[in-house]
């Protein structure tokens, strides 16, 4: 379940994207909202799982990680939707999302 709220997630991310890029503000609000609910989604399901296996040093870290992917989205869809130049949020979105990404394959369930 929480590797499919991520999923949704990240599509709906991706969707808000091109539709602040194409000038669709309004439409780009609402997927903005539904990314909102997938976040409380993706982080229910991470804490249950964090409960589910334990607590151990890396799965923190996953989870620390996984809060600022979060963080580092919200910023860059904020900053489109006001049109900023978001270079270095783009630079540490793509670290932070990796790292995670790269913990959820490595740890074991």
């Amino acid at each position: 379940m929480h590797s499919i709220s991520w999923e949704i997630a990240f599509a709906l991310f991706v969707i808000a994207i091109i539709l602040y890029k194409i000038g669709q503000e309004k439409v780009a609000k609402i997927v903005t909202m539904m990314l909102r609910l997938a976040y409380l989604f993706v982080l229910g399901t991470g804490i249950y799982l964090l409960m589910k296996i334990g607590f151990a040093g890396l799965y923190y870290l996953k989870m620390i990680l996984g809060i600022l992917t979060i963080g580092l989205m919200e910023m860059i869809i904020g900053g489109l939707s006001k049109g900023k130049k978001l270079t270095w949020q783009w630079l540490v979105f793509l670290v932070v999302f990796a790292g995670t990404i790269y913990l959820g394959i490595r740890l074991p369930l």
